[in-house]
């Protein structure tokens, strides 16, 4: 049932991320499926354009940031890292994005520094 739930999760990405309780799923999904259905919901959620980078802003969004963070490979994840820097100038100005600054800004690329995201195991 968890590699159903994923590929589901998958294939609705972007609609899913539109509400923040949706944010929490695909954050929890991530914790809770197969690492390579993991693997996969964080490439697509990196796949579709600018949704990666409006993530920090929503609450649980910044938790499903970091999770795309830690489940994408290294060219990928320099990639998605690129692309969350080169939003952050809306981030310092919001809590759940302050989170995404501080994981960013501590310039290590497979765990967080503090803050929520970093009680959950991130």
């Amino acid at each position: 049932h968890r590699h159903a739930l994923g590929r589901v999760l998958e294939r609705h990405v972007a609609l899913v991320a539109k509400a923040s309780a949706g944010c929490g799923t695909l954050a929890a999904a991530m914790d809770y499926t197969a690492k390579e259905d993991a693997l996969w919901l964080a490439r697509a959620i990196a796949a579709v354009p600018g949704l990666l980078e409006s993530l920090p802003v929503v609450r649980h969004g910044q938790t499903a940031a970091l999770k795309v963070l830690q489940h994408l490979s290294e060219p990928e994840l320099v990639a998605a890292r690129g692309r969350l820097l080169a939003a952050a100038g809306s981030y310092g100005s919001n809590r759940y994005g302050r989170e995404v600054l501080e994981y960013l800004s501590g310039g290590n690329a497979c765990c967080p520094s503090g803050g929520y995201a970093n009680s959950m195991g991130l």
